[in-house]
């Protein structure tokens, strides 16, 4: 049950950042705030996946024991941040495949957010530099050249893309 709540929570937060069309803090916060909330709900799923077949995991200290929730919370979290430093080990097909499962959402999540929170950063300056060139067109413009000499202009109004 625990696992469902943080898998639509996750699905939230994500529909959430994606519906915005700037970067602001809150989509810092949701980014950070939905890749937690996925290492818990699939700490959830492990367990799960643990009660329903024995003997998935184990561990070097006490490798017959069940894991307990922190250990398997810590598994997500080394699986997710790719870091793979856990001593938590899937041994059965099922909890290998949900291990697989989620090493290929924490790559793809990364790709997906970096790359829509880079793009629409982008694009934002991108229309900055357009409202200003637009606001200016027509100014007389004084800048310094390479070689460190004045260069007065007048500022052309924009144009088609060359």
């Amino acid at each position: 049950m625990h696992a469902l709540f943080y898998v639509v929570t996750f699905g939230g937060l994500v529909l959430y950042m994606f519906r915005d069309d700037h970067v602001s803090t809150d989509e810092i916060f949701a980014t950070g705030a939905a890749f937690t909330v996925a290492v818990w709900a699939f700490a959830y799923v492990y367990s799960m996946c643990q009660t329903l077949v024995p003997g998935s995991f184990t561990a070097a200290v006490d490798p017959d024991a069940p894991r307990t929730w922190v250990e398997l919370l810590f598994l997500s979290c080394t699986t997710m941040t790719s870091t793979g430093l856990s001593d938590v080990v899937p041994v059965k097909p099922h909890s290998r495949s949900l291990v697989m499962l989620e090493q290929i959402g924490g790559m793809l999540y990364l790709a997906l957010v970096v790359a829509r929170l880079v793009g629409m950063t982008l694009a934002r300056r991108a229309l900055a530099a357009q409202i200003f060139e637009t606001a200016h067109a027509g100014e007389k413009t004084t800048r310094r050249g390479r070689d460190g000499r004045r260069l007065t202009g007048v500022r052309a109004p924009p144009g088609p893309a060359r």
